[in-house]
Formats: structure tokens, sequence, C-alpha cells
């Protein structure tokens, strides 16, 4: 399933005030319906994500001329995923990294399946190594979501901040 998600309004959604470029800001994506809305914040009125919030993060509006952060390759994050396939403690981090390969279209979703307990698993196909894969859709708890955001942060940004080694 795809969402449009808006670009930064630069008007923060707390205050009102003009975001101006280079300041940090928070974003939050809000479920709208069937559509998603995006809401930017001012870091200093940022007080945690608003109720009814699906994903958060934290960022900088570029300074006029500037790019935007550069993503790592889909390649190495298909890499890291394969790596996390044998690290079963990090599994909600394995499944956050299949959604966002299969956004960016380096996998596929082939089926979705659940089990007579509930639990339920992806099917994924990933056209470069032309290999199907299954990944499990782990329950996550509301503190994980935030460790999860972070260590993903870390995976697709890597000149944003400092680079880990997956455990």
């Amino acid at each position: 399933m795809e969402y449009d998600i808006a670009r930064p309004s630069r008007t923060c959604a707390a205050s009102g005030r003009e975001l101006s470029p280079g300041s940090v800001v928070f974003s939050a994506l809000a479920a709208d319906g069937p559509a998603l809305r995006r809401l930017d914040y001012a870091a200093e009125c940022w007080h945690g994500p608003p109720a009814g919030t699906l994903a958060w993060w934290k960022t900088r509006l570029p300074l006029p001329g500037e790019q935007g952060p550069k993503l790592a390759p889909g390649e190495i994050l298909l890499s890291v995923f394969r790596q996390l396939e044998s690290q079963p403690q990090r599994r909600e981090l394995r499944y956050v990294l299949a959604l966002l390969l299969v956004r960016r279209r380096v996998l596929k979703l082939e089926s979705t399946t659940r089990e007579a307990d509930g639990a339920e698993t992806l099917e994924l196909f990933s056209p470069a190594e032309r290999r199907t894969c299954r990944v499990a859709v782990p329950p996550v708890s509301p503190e994980r979501r935030q460790q999860i955001q972070e260590e993903l942060c870390r995976l697709v940004f890597p000149e944003e901040a400092p680079t880990e080694t997956p455990k």
C-alpha cells in the first residue's frame, strides 16, 4: 500500500509560526480517515508525539540550495536486512526495514499469511537476488518504537548520524 506523505509544511502545527530553513523540526504522521496527515513542530514546541500519531521523526529543514540527507543505497540496506535474518533479537528492526525496502521497491510484497495463533508473516521477493523470504510481523511495544526509529535512522541516513555496525 502506498501513502503520499506531504513535504514539510514550513509552519509549526502548535504555534502557527513559520519554520525557518536550518531549524530543527519534529514531524509526525497521524491517520486522517484513509489518508495520512503530516504535522511539523518547531523543536521548542515539541512535547512528544500527539495522540493518534503513527510515526514521528526529528529532522532539520534544509537551507536554500542545500540538498536533503543522502539515503543509504538500497543494496546496502538489503544486505543489512539479510544480516538481520540470523538475529532473532532484532526481529522488530528487520520487520520495519522490510517495510522500508518494500516502499523503496527493493523488495516486493508477495503475500501475507496469518497462522491459527494469530501470528502474521509477510512473504517478500527480492528481484535483485531472485529470492523469496519470510518476515514475521512482531508486536512492538511503545518503548521499543523509539529505539527502532533511532536505529533505523542510523541505517537509512548514514551521513546524518554516527555509524553503527549491526549487532
